[in-house]
Parts: C-alpha cells; sequence; structure tokens
C-alpha cells in the first residue's frame, strides 16, 4: 500500500449537499448589528433607523416589527420566548413581552448610547455603551442603575459567564471583569494596543475577545492572562460566539467569517458570499447559525459553515470514506467502499497552502505521520465530478 507523509484530522460534518452560509432575504437595505434566537426557529435582528426583524421560520422569511423608534439599534437579547430587549443610540432600551408584537420604552438611567445588552436570568441584565458606561437591571428592566466602570472608554460588547462573573471589553484595549454581578469592576491586562469588540466565555475562566486588524485573544484563567491567537487575518474582528466549549465563530469586516472546532487553537476561514462588514454571528447549537451584517445582510447555516475557504463547496461521492485512527500519533488510514477513477488527495494547511498532494490508487491507504508535528490539517479528495474535504489532527 502506498504511504506518504500527512497530517490528520478531526471529522467536520459534511452530511448535508451544498449547504453552506445561506444568504436569506431580509426585505431591507440597511446595517444590522444584532441577531438573537431564542429557539431554532424564532430569530431578531436590530440595525439602524429603528430596523428589527423578526422569523418564526428559520430566516426563510424576515418579517419588519414596529418599535416606535427611528433609533440606531446596536444590540439585542431574549431572556425566553416572549421577552427581550434592545438598546441603542441615545441611551434608548426597548423592551418587549409579547414576542414583539409591542415594545415599550425603559428608562436607560443614562445619556450614553448603549451598544451591547446581556441579561444572565429573566430579572437581571446589563447594558454597556460610551463614556465607560454600564447599567444593571435587577427587577426585569424596570429600573436601570448605573455602575461604576472605572473607565471612560466606549464599552462595546458585555457578556456574563455565570451570575456572577462578568466581562465588557472596548476601546483603548479595554477589558473589565466583575466577580460579584457588577458591584465593582476590575481592569484586566489585554496585552494589545487595539480597540477590543467583542468577548465571549465558554465558563467562567475560559473566554476569547477579539478585535481590530484580526486580533483574537483567549484566557482559561479567568483574564488573569490573554494568549493571543492566530486569526489568519487583518481585517477587523467584531463577534464571536461559541456554541459548544471547541467549536466557536468569528465574523467582520470583508465578510470574514472564520471557525475553530479546537477550542480557538486554530482558525479557518470560511466563504461568506460577501464583501460587507458583518456585525454578529449567534448560534442556536453546534451546527445552526446566523449572521448580519452591513447592507440588510442575514446568513443562515445548518451544517455548522461547511466547509474551509479555498475548499470546493461540493459534497463527497466518497460517503463511506473512514478515516482511522482519529486522533493519530504515527499511522492513519483512509478507506473507501470503492474508489470511481484515480482520485487526487491534496493536503492543504491551515492557510489554503497547499503541501502535498498524491493519487490513490487503491481503496485503502495508509499515510505515515510520525515525522510531522502535532496539529490541524486540511485533507481534499477530488474525484472527476465530486470533491471530499475532511479536517485531521496529530497529536
Amino acid at each position: 500500500m502506498k504511504k506518504f507523509f500527512l497530517l490528520l484530522l478531526v471529522l467536520f460534518e459534511l452530511n448535508i449537499s451544498n449547504a453552506q452560509w445561506v444568504h436569506q432575504t431580509s426585505g431591507t437595505s440597511v446595517d444590522l448589528y444584532s441577531v438573537w434566537c431564542p429557539d431554532e426557529t424564532t430569530g431578531y435582528a436590530v440595525g439602524l433607523y429603528g430596523n428589527k426583524l423578526k422569523t418564526t421560520d428559520s430566516g426563510a422569511n424576515w418579517n419588519a416589527q414596529t418599535t416606535g423608534s427611528n433609533d440606531f439599534f446596536y444590540s439585542v437579547c431574549f431572556v425566553n420566548s416572549d421577552t427581550g430587549f434592545i438598546v441603542g443610540a441615545t441611551s434608548v432600551i426597548n423592551e418587549t413581552t409579547d414576542g414583539g408584537t409591542m415594545w415599550t420604552l425603559q428608562n436607560s438611567g443614562t445619556a450614553n448610547y448603549l451598544f451591547s445588552v446581556f441579561f444572565t436570568d429573566n430579572s437581571t441584565g446589563y447594558a454597556v455603551g460610551a463614556s465607560g458606561t454600564i447599567v444593571k437591571t435587577s427587577d426585569g428592566g424596570i429600573n436601570w442603575i448605573t455602575q461604576a466602570s472605572g473607565t471612560t472608554a466606549q464599552l462595546l460588547a458585555v457578556f456574563f459567564a455565570d451570575v456572577n462573573t462578568g466581562y465588557a471589553v472596548g476601546w483603548e484595549h479595554t477589558i473589565l471583569k466583575t466577580i460579584n454581578g457588577g458591584v465593582s469592576w476590575m481592569a484586566q491586562a489585554s496585552g494589545v494596543s487595539v480597540t477590543l469588540c467583542s468577548v465571549y466565555f465558554t465558563s467562567p475562566d475560559t473566554g476569547y475577545v477579539v478585535g481590530r486588524f484580526g486580533v483574537i485573544l483567549k484566557t482559561t484563567d479567568g483574564g488573569a492572562t490573554w494568549i493571543p491567537k492566530v486569526s489568519g487575518t487583518l481585517n477587523d474582528l467584531v463577534s464571536v460566539c461559541f456554541p459548544t466549549k471547541n467549536i466557536g465563530y468569528i465574523v467582520g469586516e470583508s465578510g470574514t467569517i472564520l471557525k475553530t472546532i479546537d477550542g480557538g487553537t486554530n482558525w479557518i476561514a470560511q466563504v461568506s458570499g460577501t464583501s460587507e462588514m458583518l456585525q454578529e454571528v449567534y448560534f442556536i447549537n453546534a451546527n445552526s447559525g446566523f449572521i448580519v451584517g452591513n447592507g440588510g445582510n442575514i446568513l443562515h447555516t445548518i451544517n455548522g459553515g461547511g466547509y474551509p475557504s479555498g475548499s470546493d463547496n461540493l459534497l463527497s461521492g466518497y460517503t463511506d470514506l473512514k478515516i482511522f485512527p482519529n486522533p493519530a500519533k504515527d499511522i492513519v488510514t483512509l478507506e473507501f467502499s470503492e474508489l470511481s477513477g484515480i482520485p487526487l488527495l491534496t493536503l492543504m494547511n491551515m492557510n489554503g497552502q497547499e503541501l502535498l498532494t498524491h493519487r490513490i490508487i487503491e481503496p485503502k491507504t495508509q499515510i505515515d505521520i510520525s515525522n510531522l508535528p502535532g496539529g490541524v490539517y486540511i485533507v481534499r479528495v477530488t474525484g472527476e465530478r465530486t470533491v471530499h474535504v475532511e479536517k485531521f489532527i496529530k497529536q
């Protein structure tokens, strides 16, 4: 059997033909800044000039809702299927308790713009904004109380890992943390000098921050240290979301979509089909997610975004391909139920650079990976009219 050097991989689940990121009809051309889904069929998107959209069929149709305001809406968050909040320009906070049929204006207690809102339960929520503004409600939005942030930097995003532990990020490389439900906020050293746009934690200790010029930071000690990760881009990154502890997504400038399946160690570019700024990504589970952006763009996936950028957008004809063991240390095996012609196997790194090509002439092929360093690579098997793409890891 043929042997050749190669790195192997954790499988992408590629089980839906030609379904990657699908553009949906939003009915608007204005910029959309935020999206939130209380369940798999219901979603909300908000943006400029009071635009608020709702879907009840997984995005097949988006319908405009009346908010009673022409303000810029920057962030939306729902605590259950009926109750949600929007924040935006001129200190606006709107609440609905009937799934968006009616929205009522609340007193935010500040005159500053609000850029992000997050609720930890039905009663407790936080909003952050201009000039270091942080406001908190403990009664479902009836009253909002200003908290001392200790900064005048614009705060662009807030996220709570549990009821007490929260983080806020923003201009001037600002990262703030609270461990007492916002009673006090402490500044953390980010180690970078760029604006930080979004924050997401998968546990109280493990979290991610993204920002301008392709910055990705990860912490595993509650923000005591932040470690830079290679994004593979210099585009501004403005939103991060992890549906599981290892699977995460980032979106940003020029239609950028990045995905990780190994907890942020490696990031792979995905095809968005647009060059517009993508403003926010939200996943309901590991496979189903939405992205909103400028120009009324709404993107939807039901297979985790599909294939990496640079690989063909086709489902494999080799549906019975088996790869084992995976992960592996020395030898891995590719086994096909049958071969069509003499397919070409291509090994690529995470940047899409081709490292190795090899013709497969037997249904069972062994690969010697003993001399290769550990890491993640992409393998593409190309037949006459089919392409199969897999992701592998070597221990």
